[in-house]
Parts: C-alpha cells; sequence; structure tokens
C-alpha cells in the first residue's frame, strides 16, 4: 500500500442529491494496548468481523485505537505509525467487505505526529482527518505530543456525504458547522475520554451526548461518538458510545466503562423529514458568518491594539 490516500471518489458515486444506501451502523469501544499497533489491528479486525455478521456496512472505533492512548510525549513519538505501516493490512482486507473508521498517532515526515483518524473503504485509505484542536487543559497536553491539522472535509460514500471530528474537534462548534455547510449526513467523533479527564465531579460522557445532541438537532444530521472504554496503563476511559439521531433524540447508546460493540440503523427518510422541519440547510448563509467574523476579528484587532498604543503614549511622555 502507498502512502496516498483519496479523500473523495467522483466517479465511484452519483451528486450529492444521489440515492444514499441503507446504513447499519457498528460502533465498537475498548481499551487498547500503547506502542502495539499490530494487536490493536487484530482486535479491530475481529471487531469488524463481528460487525460484518451483524449485517453492520461500516465500524467506528474510538480516538488512537489502533496505535494506544499515551499521555507521554517521547512514548507517543515512537509508536506512531505511517500509512504504509503493516499494521493496516489486515483492516484494509477487512475494508473490502466492511467500511472501517479508526484513530491513530500518525507518523508524518520530519518528526511531525498528527492525531488521526482513517476511513477505509474497498481496500484503501479512503480519507484521512488530522485533529485541528489540541487540548491543554485538565490532564491533556496533547500540544507536547502533536502537530495541529489544519483542515476539515466532507467525503463522499455509498451510504452519503460523511466527516470525522477528533475529540476536541467536535467542542469547537465551528467545524461542525463548516462541514454541515459541506452537506455531511453523518459526522463520526472519535474520543478517548479518560475518568476525572477535567474534572471528577464532571460527567464527560453526559455532556458528550449533550453536545452531540445538539449538533445532530441544529446542524440536520446523525452524529455518532465512539470513545474508548476500560483500563490503559493509569487512565481508565468511559465508553458511553452513541448515535445521535437529526431530531437530537438518542438513537442508542453503549454501557460506561465497558468494552461493546452495538449496530444502529440509520433512516435517510427520518434525515430529510428533519431537514423539511428546520430549514438549516437552505436558510444558513456561511457567506454572512464570515462577513460578521471577518468584523470580529477587526475589533477584537483593534480592542488589542488599544492598552498597547496607550503604553506607547505613555513610555513617550515619560522620555519628554
Amino acid at each position: 500500500m502507498s502512502g496516498n490516500f483519496m479523500a473523495v471518489h467522483p466517479s465511484e458515486f452519483q451528486s450529492p442529491l444521489r440515492e444514499r444506501r441503507p446504513l447499519r451502523l457498528a460502533v465498537a469501544q475498548f481499551a487498547c494496548r500503547t506502542g502495539e499497533p499490530e494487536q490493536n489491528a487484530a482486535m479491530i479486525a475481529s471487531r469488524a468481523d463481528e460487525a460484518h455478521a451483524a449485517g453492520a456496512a461500516m465500524l467506528l472505533c474510538p480516538e488512537l485505537s489502533l496505535t494506544g492512548y499515551s499521555v507521554n510525549p517521547r512514548v507517543t513519538r515512537e509508536h506512531a505509525i505511517s500509512l504504509d505501516h503493516p499494521a493496516w493490512e489486515p483492516l484494509l482486507e477487512r475494508s473490502k467487505r466492511i467500511a472501517i473508521v479508526v484513530g491513530f498517532a500518525e507518523a508524518g515526515k520530519d518528526g511531525i505526529c498528527h492525531n488521526s483518524a482513517a476511513f477505509l473503504y474497498a481496500g484503501e485509505i479512503w480519507h484521512v482527518h488530522r485533529k485541528v484542536y489540541l487540548p491543554s487543559y485538565g490532564m491533556f497536553d496533547e500540544g507536547e505530543r502533536f502537530e495541529p491539522g489544519h483542515m476539515v472535509s466532507t467525503f463522499d460514500t455509498p451510504w452519503g456525504r460523511m466527516a470525522m471530528l477528533i475529540c476536541a474537534d467536535a467542542w469547537h462548534p465551528s467545524l461542525a458547522y463548516l462541514l454541515a455547510h459541506e452537506g455531511a449526513d453523518l459526522l463520526l467523533v472519535l474520543t478517548a475520554s479518560p475518568e476525572g479527564g477535567l474534572d471528577a465531579d464532571f460527567d464527560t460522557m453526559a455532556a458528550w451526548e449533550r453536545l452531540n445532541q445538539t449538533h445532530a438537532l441544529t446542524l440536520s444530521m446523525y452524529v455518532a461518538c465512539a470513545n474508548l472504554a476500560g483500563e490503559e496503563g493509569s487512565l481508565t476511559f468511559t465508553g458511553g458510545s452513541h448515535l445521535a439521531g437529526p431530531d437530537g433524540e438518542m438513537v442508542g447508546r453503549l454501557p460506561r466503562a465497558i468494552g461493546s460493540l452495538g449496530t444502529f440503523d440509520l433512516s435517510w427518510d427520518r434525515l430529510d423529514r428533519q431537514r423539511e422541519l428546520l430549514p438549516f440547510r437552505r436558510v444558513d448563509e456561511l457567506e454572512i458568518t464570515l462577513r460578521i467574523g471577518t468584523r470580529v476579528l477587526k475589533r477584537r484587532a483593534e480592542a488589542e491594539d488599544r492598552p498597547r498604543q496607550a503604553q506607547r503614549s505613555e513610555v513617550e511622555e515619560i522620555a519628554r
């Protein structure tokens, strides 16, 4: 396999108004092993076989599930893998029968490392997303481990137009909003949320559910979330993976803290009806958002510059 991947295969599918195939989505949550991509790949391949046997056409796995989660910058860089690493082989083979979405630490050129997600389909790495927002709060310090990505984009599949975000990306509403404007039918969110990641009293997965239900309702799309579950090293991940429907209701969820595999059936009729009821896709104008955003940036820059100008005037007065 080469290190190249395809973002969109326009000749393979119809226009954005195409008829979408029915989709049964499998979501897997589990604990993985840090720095053992071949073993993690074997476990994911087994989940893919189980999901395929249950009639699923796609399997969603959590953030960094192929390479393992680590808060140590050295460990992360040592165990990052490239797009032509042998660990991909069993997953690419499975992707000829079932699409697979998996997170991994991606080794780039010159020692650069990204927190990435790959969509595997038809024996290829179909699309890659690199995490844009790297958290530096709570127990997280991903800026020490990764370089940020610089873009988001949708991609076509036989089941509709999709997009991927990784954990903190989803907490920045602008990214989901932009993906909705690119026509996303299903937003795939890969997370690694441990117990006490922000605060011992903060229910992370309850917050994730509210966030993803809000994205689904206000942006007229399905939102699926896969979170790590169980123990890896000193961390315990909370599980609670779920699918939110375009009406904001929860389609289903997996148990807290334990490994599990669940399947959910997406109704495109339900999605289309909701888009008729809430006309975000028809009436929201990205140009207005960009125009207002430009003005906000200008005002903020002017506000930040005023204290500097006052300071310079004070220095000049003293000098005189």
